[in-house]
């Protein structure tokens, strides 16, 4: 059973992801959201089941998709990503 410190981990964990889940509607071009909404939606179930692996592959992804400039993702967007992306490597998940 998860202690209520993990349970507390993993739902900002959570929230961080549901924010930036929250700004990709109307980013970028078709075919980039609609990678980055999955990657999304991989890496919430990654987390939802402990699935380190999952976690840090989809988490690796997200970025990479949201970094690449052509993909013209907002200042916003790569803000919530690195908030996310530290919240995961504050409980040792390394992106």
């Amino acid at each position: 059973m998860p202690s209520a410190d993990s349970s507390a981990t993993h739902q900002t964990i959570l929230s961080r992801l549901d924010e930036l889940a929250q700004l990709l509607p109307g980013q970028g071009p078709d075919e980039p959201r609609a990678r980055a909404v999955y990657q999304c939606e991989r890496l919430r179930h990654a987390v939802q089941h402990a699935h380190s692996e999952g976690v840090r592959f989809a988490g690796f992804t997200l970025g990479r998709i949201l970094s690449e400039p052509a993909h013209a993702f907002s200042d916003d967007v790569r803000r919530k990503y690195d908030e996310l992306r530290e919240a995961l490597e504050a409980v040792g998940h390394r992106l």
